[in-house]
């Protein structure tokens, strides 16, 4: 693990003054000074005079030289961060966390690698125990771990998971059966899911055409599809800054379908190695997004200022209000920001098992933990 340290001397010189005072050179005198010993840098003293054999006692004021060398800054921990996408409002609450000295707090120095089309934090932390990753969704993380992976989810920063089909008001799709026939623009790491939800609704899956297409809805927005696989809190913003209305089919609104996004993730070998950084990363991560929950505006401009240069704040600020629903839920607030549901992941685990998404099954304490969560106690 590396190490930052930051140490700051700090000299405070006083220089030090005694009051003199002059006795009459025709009167002969004797003059006795007690000390008073304080911690302050300034002092009474007792000037004690014998003038013809009467004793004055006065008190005055001096200062004195003190010399003062704070202590060493404590040292931090330093950790990486893969995150699962650029850096934008999708990670807010730990950007908050790092803006705000949360990390510093908890004797951390967190540095975040963004992520973005192609990079997948799930094997860049398989392959390197000492970082953090986020991941985008819960199924993947399963995929992972079924297939070897030790790696384990540490909380969920969203609740629930905000992809689906977005579609325009006028089109008539309004259930997921709806779907037969129509033109779908969809991402190859999403098609998986759309395989599920075929079998789960038993959906003919030959009457959709399917369209290959990245993150960008403009297969949508130009009438070259009916509907498009989105996140809720992301795409939909261009759609109204198209002038267009619109309408979302959640995935999650299906049950056994009901997964975690953003989640923060391990290396098994972390949690046995450093489990104190852990309990700190998730705590300072946590308070950072009670923070962004409160103050989303506010939010958007550190995320757009500190991270996302040339970000549209106006754009940020809409996805944060259109996750506050997903971060904040009755869960959170009887058991804390980013607690999961066991009984979620072991659904969601038979779910990609029954339809044949996955070769073996997961328990359910191999692939999440709540001890960092619950440490933080963050209800809301």
């Amino acid at each position: 693990m590396k190490k930052a340290v930051g140490i700051k001397l700090t000299r405070v010189l006083v220089f030090a003054a005694l009051a003199v005072l002059a006795l009459s050179a025709c009167q002969p005198q004797t003059v006795e000074v007690t000390r008073v010993v304080t911690e302050t840098t300034t002092e009474e003293i007792e000037v004690t005079r014998v003038v013809e054999g009467e004793t004055i006692t006065e008190v005055v004021e001096v200062t004195r030289v003190v010399e003062v060398e704070p202590e060493a800054a404590p040292e931090l921990t330093e950790i990486d961060v893969q995150l699962g996408w650029i850096k934008n409002s999708e990670f807010a609450g730990m950007f908050v966390a790092d803006q705000h000295g949360f990390f510093e707090e908890e004797g951390l120095e967190v540095n975040f690698i963004s992520g973005g089309a192609g990079i997948d934090a799930i094997p860049i932390v398989r392959q390197n125990p000492n970082i953090i990753g986020i991941a985008n969704s819960g199924p993947a993380l399963i995929n992972a771990v079924s297939g070897g992976a030790p790696l384990v989810a540490i909380g969920a920063f969203y609740q629930k998971h905000p992809n689906g089909f977005l579609i325009l008001e006028e089109t008539p799709i309004d259930s997921f059966q709806d779907l037969q026939g129509h033109s779908i623009a969809i991402q190859p790491e999403s098609e998986f899911l759309l395989d599920v939800l075929v079998a789960y609704h038993d959906l003919d899956k030959s009457s959709m055409e399917l369209v290959r297409a990245g993150f960008d809805p403009t297969p949508l927005l130009t009438g070259q599809v009916d509907a498009y696989v989105a996140w809720i809190v992301n795409q939909p913003y261009a759609v109204e800054q198209a002038g267009m209305d619109w309408k979302f089919l959640l995935f999650a609104d299906n049950p056994g379908l009901e997964y975690y996004a953003m989640i923060p993730f391990v290396h098994r070998d972390f949690i046995e190695n450093n489990p104190e950084a852990l309990e700190g990363f998730m705590r300072a991560s946590l308070r950072g997004w009670e923070w962004a929950l409160d103050n989303p505006a506010e939010t958007a401009e550190l995320v757009v200022n500190n991270y996302l240069p040339g970000g549209d704040v106006a754009a940020e600020q809409w996805l944060m209000e259109a996750s506050l629903d997903l971060i904040a839920t009755e869960e959170t607030a009887a058991n804390g920001l980013g607690w999961m549901n066991p009984q979620k992941w072991e659904e969601g685990i038979a779910t990609l098992v029954e339809y044949e998404q996955i070769d073996e099954s997961v328990a359910v304490d191999e692939i999440m933990t709540n001890q960092f969560v619950e440490s933080a106690g963050i209800l809301r």
